[in-house]
Parts: structure tokens; sequence; C-alpha cells
């Protein structure tokens, strides 16, 4: 059983991510540091967005941040927001208990305005995401809705009336998972139809993110903590170092990561989602969510002196060229899943290729590499090639193809050129 002070549920939210090709960053670890928070309330989800990262809580004081380091309280309609993320220029949460079926949402995530959720027979919403131009919040029992601007929201039916924790989206597909029920998982092409899927193991799944190619779901209770799967409807479960209250997963940096709310490693992280590695976290709290943005994962706690940690990926080193035969090799930059907030651009303007394609995470390892823009035809009306630029005509789902073309090296073939599909979502 859950050993909690409160009922709480928490949502990690995770921004639809981005597929990357094999050439990923490899690093060696992250580094973590406290920080401290400035709300005293338990502190319940984590995301980021319009250079704002932006914590929920269990009360009435929602904090944001420039840099997930120094930490500003704000005031919020009302409490128990159990879970926010940010999408079409707006952050909104999600929540419940004493306000029963609640959501609010705010442009700069520290004016909160309270919206009428789509059913006040659901008690608690626990999770929520943006993808596809529409925002999906789930929770318990059975409960589903959307909306296209986290203002007005329309009741659907879950695929069963299971207890609905976290949702995510990628590769075209919606995929939430649930800590209890028959079928622990439900998947839905556009929000509004859902399937319900075999999750393989009876855990709790707590959270679920999509990233790399692949969906990831992590448990708060059973021995099997960890699951994957490359299309959201067949998992198979991983092997985790620790059987730890897993709460909430995120990618960033070529690496997934996964806190935790007990254990003695309340930290695992993994390069493949497959093998993951567990290591302490400078306080001994209850992690409830990470997210990942601006070049640093950030966590919050439900309590603790110091509610927040973030982590600075540590690069593997180099490896050293041998002997005279070949020159070292300069490594990827920073290849990461950034998630909807860099993917964001606004419309009417001009975007260099080569930093548009940094700033969404393609793998780019060479500074002399050339980078070439693609615009499908379907999005002829939202976006189109200037030149070597991309220009942005008006709102709306861009969907783009960044081609990558390394230099030839002194020694060797010229490589082949990567092409990495993104969806660019215009303001």
């Amino acid at each position: 059983m859950r050993r909690i002070a409160l009922l709480i549920t928490t949502f990690a939210l995770t921004m639809s991510g981005l597929v990357f090709s094999p050439a990923q960053a490899n690093p060696a670890g992250i580094d973590w540091t406290s920080r401290t928070a400035a709300s005293a309330d338990a502190l319940l989800s984590v995301t980021y967005g319009n250079g704002t990262f932006v914590a929920t809580s269990g009360g009435t004081a929602p904090m944001t941040s420039p840099d997930g380091i120094v930490w500003t309280s704000r005031v919020s309609p009302s409490t128990f927001w159990y879970s926010v993320t940010y999408g079409n220029g707006m952050f909104v949460a999600v929540g419940g208990e004493n306000d029963v079926g609640k959501v609010m949402s705010s442009p700069d995530g520290i004016n909160w305005t309270t919206q009428t959720s789509a059913s006040n027979t659901v008690s608690v919403w626990r999770g929520v995401t943006y993808g596809n131009g529409l925002f999906v919040a789930v929770g318990g029992v059975g409960g589903v809705m959307t909306s296209p601007d986290g203002i007005v929201w329309t009741s659907r039916t879950a695929s069963e009336q299971s207890s609905w924790t976290s949702v995510t989206h990628g590769n075209g597909l919606f995929v939430a998972v649930a800590d209890s029920g028959t079928n622990r998982v439900m998947t839905s092409p556009d929000g509004i139809a859902w399937t319900a899927r075999s999750a393989t193991s009876n855990s709790g799944w707590w959270g679920v993110v999509y990233a790399n190619g692949i969906f990831v779901a992590v448990a708060y209770t059973g021995a099997d903590s960890v699951m994957t799967s490359s299309d959201g409807i067949t998992w198979t479960l991983r092997s985790v170092p620790e059987d730890n209250e897993w709460n909430s997963v995120v990618y960033g940096n070529g690496m997934f990561v996964a806190v935790a709310s007990t254990g003695t490693n309340r930290i695992m992280r993994s390069n493949d989602a497959i093998t993951w590695v567990a290591s302490a976290a400078p306080e001994q709290n209850r992690w409830w969510s990470v997210t990942y943005a601006d070049g640093k994962f950030v966590a919050v706690s439900q309590d603790g002196t110091q509610r927040v940690m973030t982590g600075a990926p540590v690069a593997a080193p180099a490896p050293a060229p041998a002997g005279n035969s070949a020159p070292a090799v300069e490594t990827p930059a920073q290849v990461v899943d950034t998630g909807l907030a860099a993917r964001t651009v606004s419309a009417k303007k001009r975007y260099s290729a080569k930093a548009l394609a940094r700033q969404v995470g393609v793998p780019i390892v060479s500074s002399k590499a050339t980078v070439s823009i693609s615009v499908a035809k379907s999005s002829k009306k939202v976006c189109t090639k200037s030149g070597a630029k991309l220009r942005t005509l008006k709102a709306g789902n861009c969907n783009v193809t960044f081609t990558v073309q390394e230099p030839k090296p002194k020694k060797g073939k010229k490589p082949k050129a990567t092409k990495t599909p993104t969806t660019l979502i215009v303001q």
C-alpha cells in the first residue's frame, strides 16, 4: 500500500516527444543540486513553457522560475492541482479533491483563471497533456476530457472505468495509463475515441512519456515498475534497480529519467529505456514530478526542507584516439527532447534552419555541418521554405524535415545526410 500523508496523485508531465536518429549523446550521468522552493505546499507537478518553469501544488501556491533554480510563489484560485502542462500559448492545470473536477489556465504561469471541467462526476483529474492541437486530461474513474484551448472542455468516453493517472502524446497517438482496472493502458489517435490495451502487469502505473521513438511508463506499486512500447499497443516489462514508488518519467539530453517517493535511491536513468541505473537524490523527499528544459532536469517533491532539485547532465568523456591513426571526433552538442516548448514558434517570422534544428534537438555533430529544411505539402498554408530559412505564415501545425549533412572527414567517405521529421507548433 502506498504510504502518503495526503491523498495525492500526480502526473509526470511530459510533452510530446520527438523522434531522433540513432546518433544520440551518451551522458555519463546527472549532477543533482537541491534548490529552495518558494511554496510551502506539497509540490505535485512541474512543466516548462514560454521560457518559464511552472510547478503546481496541493495548495493555493504554485511557483514559477525562469531557470528552475530561483522560484517565486504565485496564487491559484483553489487547491490540489495534480498536473500541469503547456501548449497553444497556455499553461493548463487539472485537479480535484476539495475542488472537484476543476481546471485552471494561465498564459504566463503567474495569473490563473478557473475554468469549468467537462464533468463534475470525476472526483480527480490526475493528468493532462497537449498534442496534435488538443489538450487531453484523464482522471478517475474513467474520466477523459479534451479542449482545443484549455478553456472550453468536452467530455469523452474512456475505454473502461479504470483509474487513469497519466497521459502523453507521441507518434500520432495519445496514450494513457492507470493504477487500477482490468486494462491499464488505453490509446487514441485523436483524444476522442479510445481503445483499451493490456499493460502486461497489474502494477500501479503512474507516469508515461513518449520520446526517442518509444513510450515509457513507470509504476508506484508492484514488482514490475517500468514498461516500454514502440507503438503504445504492445508493451514489454523492463527490470529496474529498485522497486520504489516511481511517480514520474521524462526524457532529455539523450536519456530517460524517473523519480520516486520511496527507496534508498530515488532517481533512475536510462539511455534506452531498457537498462536502468539508480542514484541517490540530494534530499530523501517524496519526489513527485520531473521535467526537462533549458539544458537541465527539474524535479519537485511533496515534502522536505528543499522541495526542488535540478540536474545538469554530465557528458561522457570522448574516447582517446588510438595512437595517431584517427583524429578526435566532435561529440554531439546537446541532443535533447526539448518537447513542445522548444517546438513552439511565432507566426509571421523567419527562422534559420540550423538554429531551429538545434532548438528542437536535431542531432548535429560538427559546427561545420550544413542544415536544410523542407516543408510538407500539408503545411503549405501554415509555413513555407524561404531560401535557407523557414517562414511561418499563420497559427497551426508545421510539418518539416531537417536534413543534416556532416562534413567529409580528412580520411574516409563523406557521411550520409540524416533526416529528422518534426512537427512545429506555430502560434
